[in-house]
């Protein structure tokens, strides 16, 4: 790691997503480092002993990545900083926690580098954390999984600065320390940054976003390394029975910022026995390939052997232990199994019996005696368990719906048995919720088989369909009053049906009132409709025909008249029609004859109201006196607008506001014609 960087400014842009939170990397230092290897790290074929571990008391810990984009589960983890999680933007403490919203997250833990990683990277190293361990491998190989991560990406790749980390073993067959930690395919080549990034072996590489710019990628919220390899299995071919050493080595280069890490996935350090056997269940109803639900399932027994025993025939001894007995709760099994030359699986499958008695879980154990590559007497177990399958319980409850014709939704409540459920419905349908708008009330019956083979169980309901009474509407009769604008109360009531009852009257297309009762006052005849809507949306209507026996009243006046200023003039109202003996009602003078007579200073309009006998309403009237002041002016017709001995003259009349005229003609005649002519001689 460059000494530059400590003079770079840390840009830290906080990315923290609450909402994330719950699926980030955790972590742990409540086990010891001897724990660590012996009750996490270790899997088959592998015994350990001598556990050691140097470096900092909080920088190695046990982790879970099970909701992560880690790609590994548990296990251990070991950093050149600490393993506890973030205080804070600039906490002391700055783990592999995500979300990454550190550009160079990292502590300096004091602890010192390692000679041996030193000589390797060929610069002082720092925080060096080692974990080691004796081991004696059962077979002829030794393997496990792990992911190197880092804050030196993406800053750092090809920069000259690696932080180092190596997986060294000793012992039979080595000539010295073998790293282990190499890229797939290649005998040595190491696992660095500048190994393995986004242009150079990418394929084993993951882009976590680089802390500064944000993510990029939802995978940034999980884990506080800018990038970190995929899983990769670091693997040495050894000798059966020997002991070996194993040294897990991780240190900080150039300087002590800029935390890496090694994730070790738990069970994964194995050395595989050269046969194993596996179970696969047809139909997994309890998901694990481990439980059989009795009387219904089929295993199917997979034995393979290592690929470099392959060339020569082997015949296993097959027992069988457990509570369940051969034959009765399962089918017989093999007593032997046989690989010919090139065989390297051999398979058969195993039937479990429904024996009819309750009698718990029973066992089966399914045990092959083969010496491991050591010569040591091995069995190899397979340990299944026969699980009885509840009872299938099917319950339908009954429903009800509001109104003939509702839509209901029908659902068995269902227990036991094995799924998937087929359904059978009395009405044909065989999904396993249905839906039915019933008229009448309706029994249902639902038939329902699970995947045991299980006799079938009926479940039955009723759909209830309320019986209302008939649906009436009772209003008031049609009826006449006397005269127009006469107030008359109308009303309704709708009676039965389901309740909940809305009116609506009208008037043609115009609606006018939503009460069960509704006050008009017609004019002339008139037919008003009620319409009555119930919960259940049956809809009835009536018409009401209102007759009104008097014509409507109707007023003449003496319309627009033109006076002069200062003439008076009798203006006049008349009314026709209606009940007679009408009143007339003059409001600009409060006269009460059909004739007045005005005299106004400009142009008015005057109104008059006109009742008759009923009463029940009055007409208005109006009469414009519009004054007119005249104003005289003529042309002579003629272009030359000169007057010609002995030829007629013509005059156009360009007055306005006259309406009569008295014309001088200069020559001693006069006319009163509008457009007069004349000779002058």
């Amino acid at each position: 790691m460059t000494q530059l960087s400590k003079n770079i400014l840390i840009f830290a842009v906080s990315y923290l997503y609450s909402t994330m939170l719950t699926a980030q990397l955790t972590t742990s230092t409540a086990l010891t480092p001897t724990q660590l290897v012996q009750n996490v790290l270790v899997g088959n074929g592998v015994t350990v002993s001598n556990v050691t571990y140097t470096g900092g008391s909080d920088a190695i810990g046990s982790f879970d990545g099970s909701a992560t984009n880690l790609g590994l589960n548990t296990g251990i983890v070991l950093t050149t900083g600490t393993v506890i999680p973030n205080t804070g933007l600039f906490g002391a403490q700055q783990g592999p926690h995500g979300p990454n919203n550190l550009p160079s997250a990292g502590m300096d833990n004091s602890s010192p580098g390692n000679a041996q990683l030193t000589t390797i990277a060929g610069e002082n190293t720092y925080n060096a954390t080692i974990l080691e361990f004796d081991f004696v491998p059962n077979s002829d190989s030794v393997s496990f999984r792990y992911v190197f991560g880092s804050e030196e990406y993406p800053e750092f790749v090809n920069q000259g600065y690696n932080d180092i980390f190596a997986f060294f073993i000793t012992g039979p067959g080595f000539g010295g320390a073998y790293n282990m930690a190499t890229i797939p395919g290649t005998a040595n080549t190491p696992v660095t940054i500048d190994n393995v990034n986004a242009n150079t072996n990418s394929a084993y590489f993951v882009n976590n976003g680089n802390g500064n710019t944000g993510p990029q990628n939802g995978s940034a919220f999980y884990i506080q390394y800018d990038g970190f390899t995929t899983v990769i299995e670091a693997k040495a071919e050894v000798q059966c029975g020997e002991t070996y050493h194993l040294k897990m080595a991780i240190a900080d280069v150039g300087d002590p910022s800029f935390d890496s890490g090694i994730f070790l996935e738990a069970n994964s350090l194995t050395s595989p026995k050269p046969v194993e056997i596996s179970s696969a269940f047809a139909k997994n109803v309890f998901n694990n390939n481990m439980q059989a639900a009795e009387g219904c399932e089929t295993a199917t027994i997979t034995i393979k052997r290592d690929a470099s025993q392959i060339n020569q025939p082997l015949s296993i001894p097959l027992s069988t232990a457990g509570t369940a007995t051969e034959g009765i709760d399962y089918s017989a099994v093999p007593a032997s199994i046989n690989f010919a030359i090139g065989q390297s699986t051999v398979s058969f499958d195993i039937d479990f019996f429904a024996d009819n008695t309750i009698e718990g879980n029973e066992t089966v154990k399914l045990i092959l005696d083969q010496p491991d590559p050591c010569g040591n007497s091995t069995l190899i177990e397979l340990d299944l368990i026969i699980r009885e399958v509840d009872p299938l319980i099917v319950t339908l409850a009954n429903d009800t719906a509001t109104c003939s014709g509702d839509l209901v939704s029908l659902m068995p409540i269902i227990s036991g048995g094995v799924e998937p459920y087929t359904f059978n419905w009395s009405n044909t349908q065989t999904t396993q919720s249905i839906s039915l708008n019933p008229t009448v009330s309706t029994p249902i019956s639902v038939t329902v088989a699970d995947d045991c083979n299980s006799v079938p169980v009926t479940a039955s309901a009723t759909v209830f369909v309320p019986t209302y009474a008939p649906f009436v509407l009772n209003t008031t009769n049609d009826t006449a009053v006397l005269c127009p604008n006469t107030p008359i109360i109308l009303s309704a009531l709708a009676q039965g049906g389901s309740g909940q009852n809305m009116y609506a009257w009208t008037s043609g297309t115009v609606g006018i009132g939503n009460n069960s009762t509704i006050e008009v006052s017609p004019y002339t005849t008139e037919t008003y409709t009620v319409a009555v809507e119930n919960f259940c949306g049956e809809v009835i209507s009536k018409d009401i025909t209102v007759t009104v026996l008097t014509d409507v009243l109707t007023v003449s006046t003496s319309g627009e008249v033109l006076i002069c200023k200062g003439d008076e003039v009798e203006i006049w109202a008349s009314g026709n029609g209606g009940l007679g003996n009408f009143s007339y009602y003059w409001p600009h003078s409060g006269e009460t004859t059909s004739s007045v007579t005005v005299k106004p200073e400009k142009s008015t309009k005057y109104h008059v109201l006109v009742s008759d006998n009923c009463g029940t309403y009055n007409i208005r009237g109006s009469v414009d006196v519009v004054i007119k002041t005249p104003r005289a002016d003529f042309n002579v017709v003629n272009n030359s607008n000169t007057m010609i001995e002995g030829l007629p003259i013509q005059f156009e009349n360009t007055s306005s506001g006259a309406v009569a005229w008295e014309w001088n003609l200069g020559n001693g005649e006069y006319s009163s014609a509008i457009v007069p002519s004349t000779i002058y001689k």
